[in-house]
């Protein structure tokens, strides 16, 4: 009687005490001190061993100091305590995309999306995956879920908008971001975005105006210095131009450099820039392709790093 008596308030002191770890490491992660929270996490863990919940959170710690590997591992275990975990499967896929498993991540969504399928933030995952995999039809369709679930989601807008210029309906793209900026006046990327399309579209001083907005909310946005002197220089304004070259390259894209050369060999006659224009358009396509789509520049960067903000 007396050892049953011992283990029911061993087991209940340790409860309480787990309970208070866990706090403890709630409390870290708003401080964004997640080695700690992790170690709070992990003193729950080891008082509560069935404590699905600290998994979960020790894996979300572990997912923003770039440990996915080990919130993987804390994820699954969530899941094996709480096979209906929706959160569990959703951070789980989201470590799945920073190690390139795209498919896993997919199925992770699909999981998370039968347990609460009117949770809009899983479609929006699974349609960033799904770009991944360049399904940009598969995608459209799960932004556009998204969309009737959150119709204020401007993420799930900018996104959308990303996978119709993939399929060049640029259009479309433009009306996209221009609705994301609508409910997010704020929205440096779409801004970007927006202008960068309209650069495509050989509207360059829509495209100046959208870039001038989107360095004006971010000040060190080196694609947008880019793109706003090759919109400068179609317009003949070979001076400005330079002047976001310079700017474009001192924040980190190098290749801006080769144009600033450009600019002090072209006269300003519209003769010669005319001349110049076939290695300007094939040159400033070939970078603007690369940092906006390709996954290891500033398009992948973005799907990346919006992972961890989910």
């Amino acid at each position: 009687m007396k050892k049953t008596l011992l283990r029911f308030f061993t087991s209940l002191f340790n409860a309480q005490t787990a309970e208070n770890k866990y706090k403890e490491g709630d409390n870290k992660v708003e401080l964004k001190d997640h080695r700690r929270a992790i170690a709070d996490y992990t003193e729950a863990i080891e008082l509560n061993p069935n404590d699905s919940e600290a998994y979960n959170c020790r894996g979300n710690s572990k997912t923003w100091i770039g440990d996915y590997k080990g919130a993987i591992a804390d994820y699954t275990k969530a899941i094996e305590l709480n096979p209906i975990y929706c959160e569990a499967y959703n951070g789980r896929g989201k470590s799945k995309i920073w190690l390139k498993d795209y498919g896993g991540a997919i199925g992770d969504y699909t999981k998370a999306i039968e347990i609460n399928p009117d949770y809009s933030d899983l479609y929006r995952n699974r349609g960033d995956s799904k770009v991944w995999l360049e399904d940009n039809l598969g995608a459209i369709e799960d932004f556009n879920k998204a969309i009737e679930l959150n119709p204020n989601d401007s993420e799930a807008y900018l996104d959308r908008g990303n996978s119709k210029s993939n399929i060049e309906d640029y259009g479309e793209a433009i009306h996209d971001f221009t609705k994301a900026i609508e409910l997010n006046p704020d929205y440096s990327e779409a801004y970007y975005r927006r202008g960068y399309f309209k650069l495509v579209l050989e509207d360059y001083k829509g495209a100046i105006k959208d870039l001038t907005k989107a360095i004006e909310l971010n000040s060190n946005y080196s694609e947008a210095y880019f793109g706003r002197g090759l919109s400068k220089f179609k317009l003949n304004e070979r001076n400005s131009a330079y002047l976001d070259f310079r700017k474009a390259g001192e924040l980190g894209i190098t290749e801006a450099y080769d144009f600033i050369k450009e600019c002090d060999k072209t006269s300003a006659s519209y003769d010669n820039l005319q001349i110049k224009s076939y290695w300007w358009d094939s040159k400033a396509t070939v970078i603007l392709l690369t940092i906006f789509f390709w996954p290891a520049g500033v398009y992948g960067w973005y799907m990346r790093s919006k992972n961890k903000k989910k």
